[in-house]
Order: C-alpha cells, then sequence, then structure tokens
C-alpha cells in the first residue's frame, strides 16, 4: 500500500515536471521573440 502511494505520488511528480519543463520552454521562446521583436522596432527607429 505505501509502495502503490509513492508510486502514484512519484508519477505526478514526474508529470509535473514534464508540465514544469514545458511552460519554461514556452516562456523561453515568447521571450526571445519579444526581444527580437524589441530590437527590430529599435534598430527600424528613425533617429
Amino acid at each position: 500500500m505505501i509502495e502503490n502511494i509513492y508510486y502514484e505520488y512519484f508519477a505526478i511528480y514526474r508529470r509535473n515536471l514534464q508540465d514544469q519543463k514545458r511552460i519554461v520552454n514556452q516562456a523561453k521562446h515568447y521571450y526571445w521573440r519579444g526581444s527580437d521583436d524589441l530590437l527590430q522596432v529599435h534598430e527600424n527607429r528613425p533617429i
């Protein structure tokens, strides 16, 4: 019984870890894309 609880907890933990990785990767993607857009806007702005 204790082992079942442990395995269940471990499965939930692993799933949460995968979700966190996915969220972090999405955030990185949007952050870098946003940075590029800001850089482009800054470079294209007339002096």
